[in-house]
């Protein structure tokens, strides 16, 4: 399914049932140790990252351009400012897009600039003066809303109709993937060239925009996740008779098998590569521009501010790159600096999108010490003032992966109970074992189910069976040695068995963060083991804490545990936030009756200190999962069967017995195979 940039998932039902990850008893203890992680999360956060798999063209001597803006005060005044910009004498056609929703606009806009006219804005429920004002300047012939009548109102479309144009249409309503064709199909009847961007993440979208819109061809979202290309996409490339794909971003955003399908009848696929989106522009960039082109920064976080990107690189060709808010990403100002030999850099956006130092063409890794340090106490405060009106006591610890690499820690240090994040641990060390060749995923547990079928169930259920069958295997001794050699040293099973569980661990944010930070950067396993334990990450389905903290659209890989101990509930949250203004990782242990609304509060702090204010989160629905096929529900893991479910049935997963899930599912409560069960939704 499409999980894009205006779609927010089925909301929360009144009265839901909270979900139990990791219910037990017991007595919490504090292990008292030195903490070193602080000095190993320097250390990675110091480290570079690969700007692009493919060779770039090559670059000019490196020159010190020009730097303009072009932006307002707002995302709509942005949008006429690029208007006034590119159509300086009036334009044929004119597309309206909706301020809240961008899907339909990461289409539009390059139709918009193949038929020779700009993207406006509107509201779903007014269209501005100034607004109405760019389109009489313009005089088109033609107008064109984008989306359905939650996206721009038939108010909106009926003020438009009003004397603005002789011809006044929507296009673009109904499922998102079917009505980006529709949008694609209004607008070419034959394309030589076609982008593929993510419809899940829309990595690279605006740089994929901007190319889309000086080559006058489609920009199309695919389910990047998918095995394999949907046969109405593969109808529409067939159709237009294209004869050159380009995927924007790797195989984690565009999947390999999409590539291959591509290849069978395509003869050309090309792929800007890149594991964030600053790599993949480079990538994008050194594929389809020659060294002299004018470029454009664009905001990594805020999209808004540029929709209108296409047409203006349709009139003024060149590159356009992503920035952060307050600094150029190093990565990509080297390029600009070999790249712009013309001597122009147009900044697009205004300036509470793109600060000063952007124009100043600052990089990140020179920002002064002074500017990362202030937002780095500014996140400590904002995070400070929060925690004492939340329920319970939290540790926070907030690393960005790459940019200024602002870092926050607060009791990062200290090593407290870390329920079920503590899985990420167990699963590294099985992993390593796995790479050094003393295991194999296909070695059989006591349980006889097999490593990789319990690393799967530990992490996606978080299921506390395979956990205690894989401590068994590789001993506790020898994985606390293994955390200690690493340099984990908050991190430990100290305790005993209880049942299926162990009665005392600890960690800390910091370790956790240390952890999340190796584990993006690849070197904490092997490139494949690595690729492994994201995968698992990012398919888990309890998303109620940095999951319900975050725009919909926006990737994550996470771990997240709750359990109740002497002194109260604990709700824990460790993941990766693969963010518009890059990627970060953020570790919430909240203790002492914590809440899971109170992670997610914190969570959300620290995505808008990086990113910007959120207008909404995403939601999801209570019934994470869906039947595959037709499923026999039982009254026990493996037990007798009690009715049956047919393919598509929605169920609530509550825990499990290793890969046997208890759902609830017409009302009605039994146990599932897991192979039988899909996720509903995906990151």
């Amino acid at each position: 399914m499409l999980l894009s940039a205006e779609i927010t998932r089925e909301p929360r039902m009144a009265g839901t049932r909270k979900h139990a990850e990791n219910p037990r008893g017991g007595r919490q203890r504090r292990f008292k140790g030195t903490v070193v992680a602080s000095l190993v999360i320097a250390g990675l956060l110091a480290s570079a990252q690969t700007a692009s798999a493919l060779p770039a063209t090559p670059l000019a001597a490196a020159t010190t351009p020009s730097v303009s803006r072009i932006g307002g005060a707002d995302r709509t005044a942005s949008a006429i400012a690029v208007s006034q910009a590119a159509f300086p004498s009036g334009a044929p056609v004119v597309y309206v897009g909706s301020t809240t929703r961008f899907a339909g606009n990461f289409v539009a806009g390059p139709v918009a600039a193949a038929a020779g006219g700009p993207l406006l804005l509107s509201t779903p429920s007014s269209v501005s003066t100034p607004t109405v004002n760019e389109i009489r300047r313009l005089k088109p012939q033609k107008i064109v809303v984008v989306g359905s009548t939650s996206d721009i109102g038939d108010v909106v479309l009926n003020r438009i109709r009003d004397g603005l144009a002789p011809d006044v249409t929507r296009l673009g309503a109904g499922e998102p993937y079917a009505a980006a064709r529709d949008i694609v199909a209004s607008g070419f009847s034959t394309a030589t060239t076609a982008i593929l961007v993510s419809g899940r993440t829309w990595l690279g979208v605006l740089p994929a925009m901007g190319a889309a819109g000086q080559l006058k061809q489609p920009l199309i979202p695919v389910d990047g996740s998918s095995s394999t290309l949907d046969s109405a996409t593969k109808s529409q490339l067939a159709a237009l008779g294209v004869a050159r794909v380009v995927l924007v971003g790797g195989t984690s955003t565009i999947s390999a098998g999409i590539e291959t399908a591509l290849r069978a009848f395509v003869p050309t696929v090309d792929r800007a590569n890149g594991a964030d989106q600053y790599a993949a522009a480079i990538s994008l960039n050194s594929l389809l521009y020659p060294a002299g082109a004018p470029a454009y920064l664009t905001s990594g976080a805020n999209y808004a501010d540029a929709l209108g990107i296409a047409s203006l690189v349709a009139a003024k060709p060149g590159p356009v790159y992503p920035s952060q808010a307050s600094c150029v990403p190093d990565a990509v100002k080297a390029d600009i600096a070999g790249r712009a030999a013309a001597g122009t850099v147009t900044v697009v956006g205004g300036s509470s999108t793109l600060q000063a130092p952007v124009v100043g063409l600052v990089a990140c890794s020179t920002a002064s010490t002074a500017t990362k340090a202030a937002s780095e106490k500014a996140l400590t405060s904002k995070l400070n003032a929060a925690i004492p009106g939340l329920p319970g006591g939290y540790n926070v610890s907030a690393f960005e992966a790459a940019g200024m690499k602002r870092a926050v820690s607060i009791r990062g240090g200290s090593a407290v109970e870390p329920a079920s994040s503590i899985k990420l641990f167990a699963a590294y060390a099985a992993m390593k074992r796995i790479d050094q060749g003393r295991l194999y995923y296909s070695t059989k547990l006591s349980s006889g189910y097999t490593l990789a079928q319990c690393l799967r169930g530990m992490i996606h259920i978080s299921d506390n069976y395979c956990h205690s069958d894989i401590i068994k295997l590789i001993g506790a001794n020898a994985m606390n040695a293994t955390f200690a050699a690493e340099g984990y040293t908050a991190t430990h099973y100290a305790g005993t068995w209880k049942g299926k569980y162990y009665s005392y661990k600890t960690s800390s944010t910091n370790d956790l963060t240390t952890l999340l930070l190796r584990l993006n950067s690849g070197k904490l396993l092997s490139t494949a083991s690595s690729t492994f334990m994201l995968k698992l990450m990012k398919e888990q389905f309890w998303t109620s804490r940095i999951g319900s903290a975050i725009p919909a659209g926006v990737s994550i890989a996470t771990k997240p545990g709750e359990l109740w101990v002497s002194s109260g509930m604990t709700q824990i949250d460790a993941g990766l936030v693969y963010a518009p203004a890059g990627t970060y990782s953020v570790v919430i242990m909240g203790y002492r009756g914590a809440t899971k609304a109170g992670v997610a509060r914190l969570a959300r702090i620290v995505y808008e200190h990086f990113n910007g204010p959120i207008a909404k989160v995403a939601t999801y629905p209570i019934q994470q999962l869906k039947s595959k096929t037709a499923t026999i529900v039982r009254a026990s893991a493996g037990g007798k069967a009690l009715f049956t479910i047919p393919a598509g049935i929605n169920v609530e997963a509550l825990d499990s017995v290793r890969l046997w899930y208890r759902v609830i599912a017409n009302g009605r409560t039994g146990y599932v195979s897991s192979l039988d069960l899909a996720n509903r939704y995906g990151f």
